[in-house]
């Protein structure tokens, strides 16, 4: 399964479009699971950090103009379960891929290491030095 053809995310992306791609990543389709703690829950569980900070992250990376190329909210979403369980490429590929069957391993490589890149390039955006210049 090969991304390259996809469409660059543009435009705002909202919090319920982020829940319906990560709910296809988990291999849930369009299925809720319960109240909203319970997704938020298995969100956080599954990508490690809840969908307010992966749309915080998106909108900071639209705002430098670090989304990649073709660069699309389930590429964001694979680099972070990619960092949350440091997994081996097989088997990452294989949950990732959700109900579209299991991703390439370059095309997941490709994508998390540019993702990971460039959201390095935030921390000046993202990082204060006013707390410690002021001690």
């Amino acid at each position: 399964m090969d991304d390259d053809n996809d469409t660059t995310a543009s435009g705002s992306l909202s919090l319920d479009e982020i829940m319906t791609v990560a709910r296809d990543i988990q291999n849930r389709g369009s299925r809720r699971v319960g109240a909203k703690v319970v997704e938020d829950r298995l969100f956080k569980e599954y990508f490690g950090v809840s969908v307010a900070v992966v749309l915080a992250v998106w909108k900071l990376l639209e705002e430098h103009d670090l989304v990649p190329k073709n660069g699309e909210i389930k590429h964001l979403l694979w680099t972070l379960v990619f960092l949350k369980v440091y997994p081996k490429q097989g088997p990452v590929c294989s949950i990732v891929g959700g109900t579209k069957g299991a991703v390439d391993p370059k095309t997941f490589r490709k994508w998390v290491w540019k993702f990971i890149f460039n959201i390095e390039l935030l921390d000046e955006v993202v990082v204060s030095l006013n707390y410690y210049s002021r001690k």
